[in-house]
C-alpha cells in the first residue's frame, strides 16, 4: 500500500514539474503570453487560408470536398509533429543547469516539450472547430477515433524526440539539418493536394510517412465520417510504438554520457 502512495506521489510531483517547465518555455518563447499563445491558436487557421486561395483552383474538384478543412486537418496534424520534435532538440542543452544541479527525472524534459506542443494543438482545436462550423460540416460519431489516432502519433513523437535530443548534444548541426527534413515532411505528407490522383506507386511511397499516415486517419475520421481501415491503424501503431520503444532505448543508453558533454 506505501508503494502505491510512493508511484502515485511520484507521478504527482512529475506533472507539476512538467507544468512548471512549460510555464517556463511558454514565457521564455513569447514575448507576450497572450499575443504568443493566440498566434498558436491561429497558426493552422493562417496557413489554412494561405494554402486555400494558392491552390483551391488547382486542386480542388467535384469528388474533393471541404478542401480547407482538409489543409486544415493537415497543418494542425503537421504543426503538432514539428512544434513537438523541433522543441525537444534542445530538451537536453536547453536545461543543462537542471541537469547538473537538480535531481528531476532526466525523462521528464522531452516529455515537457512534447506537453506544450500538445497544449498549443488542443488550443487550436478551437479554430477549428469554428471552420467546421463556418462550413456545415456534420460531425458524426467517427470522430472520436482521432483521440487514439492523436494518442498513437504523440507517442511516435516523444520517440522521435528523445533521440533528437541525444543528437543535438553531440552534433548541434542537426537543427539546420532537421529543419530541411521538416521541409521534406511537408511535402510528402499531401497537406494541400488530394493522394487520389497520385498514381499507385507514389500512394504507397506516401503511405510509408506516418505523418501522413496519422493525417488520413484524422481526415477519414471527420470529413468523410468513415472508420479508417484496418491497416492504417496497424502502420501508425507500428510506427509509434517501435519509435519509442527507439527513442527511449537510445535515450536511457547515452543520458549518463551526455550530462557529462553538456
Amino acid at each position: 500500500m506505501r508503494e502505491n502512495k510512493i508511484d502515485l506521489d511520484d507521478i504527482k510531483h512529475s506533472i507539476y514539474v512538467i507544468r512548471l517547465l512549460a510555464k517556463r518555455d511558454r514565457q521564455r518563447n513569447n514575448s507576450s503570453a497572450f499575443l504568443g499563445q493566440f498566434w498558436q491558436i491561429i497558426n493552422p487557421f493562417v496557413n489554412m487560408v494561405v494554402m486555400s486561395l494558392v491552390f483551391t483552383k488547382m486542386f480542388t474538384h467535384k469528388n474533393f470536398l471541404y478542401y480547407p478543412i482538409y489543409i486544415l486537418i493537415g497543418t494542425m496534424i503537421y504543426g503538432l509533429f514539428t512544434d513537438g520534435t523541433t522543441s525537444c532538440l534542445n530538451a537536453l542543452s536547453g536545461n543543462k543547469n537542471f541537469l547538473i544541479n537538480t535531481s528531476i527525472s532526466r525523462n521528464l524534459y522531452p516529455i515537457e516539450k512534447v506537453y506544450v506542443a500538445l497544449v498549443n494543438f488542443f488550443f487550436s482545436i478551437f479554430v477549428f472547430l469554428l471552420v467546421v462550423w463556418y462550413y456545415d460540416l456534420k460531425l458524426n460519431w467517427e470522430c472520436i477515433l482521432v483521440i487514439p489516432n492523436i494518442l498513437l502519433f504523440v507517442i511516435m513523437i516523444l520517440g522521435i524526440g528523445k533521440i533528437l535530443a541525444i543528437i543535438n548534444v553531440m552534433f548541434a548541426d542537426i537543427t539546420y539539418l532537421y529543419r530541411i527534413f521538416t521541409v521534406f515532411v511537408f511535402y510528402a505528407s499531401a497537406i494541400f493536394y488530394d493522394t487520389a490522383r497520385l498514381s499507385p506507386i507514389m500512394q504507397k511511397v506516401l503511405s510509408i510517412n506516418p505523418v501522413y499516415l496519422s493525417m488520413a486517419l484524422a481526415r477519414i475520421c471527420v470529413i468523410d465520417g468513415k472508420l479508417p481501415s484496418i491497416t492504417l491503424w496497424i502502420k501508425l501503431f507500428v510506427y509509434s510504438i517501435g519509435l519509442f520503444l527507439l527513442g527511449t532505448y537510445v535515450y536511457d543508453k547515452n543520458i549518463s554520457n551526455i550530462i557529462e558533454k553538456i
